[in-house]
């Protein structure tokens, strides 16, 4: 423990807990051909970085993946799911 009652960096940590620069990140660039954003309108619109939580932290039953859209840009075209839920947290 540090002075300030917080772990240190070094401490060890959970399995289940990791650093967003342990999880390797995908652009809209790295999308499988199916999931080409060519067709839509403006795809120079389209730019994020994800990094998905859910494999590393070992969760099955719930997703989590960190997003980061630059100024002026959207991640994707609007869109719905019929089957999954998603939160934005700003």
């Amino acid at each position: 423990m540090a002075s300030d009652g917080l772990p240190s960096a070094s401490a060890a940590r959970p399995s289940c807990f990791v650093h967003e620069d342990d999880v390797p990140a995908v652009t809209v660039n790295d999308l499988p051909p199916t999931f080409d954003l060519k067709h839509a309108a403006n795809p120079e619109r389209y730019a994020f970085v994800r990094r998905s939580f859910t494999r590393p932290t070992g969760a099955s039953s719930l997703g989590c993946s960190l997003m980061e859209v630059p100024p002026g840009k959207t991640a994707f075209p609007r869109h719905y799911h019929a089957v999954r839920d998603r939160t934005s947290i700003s």
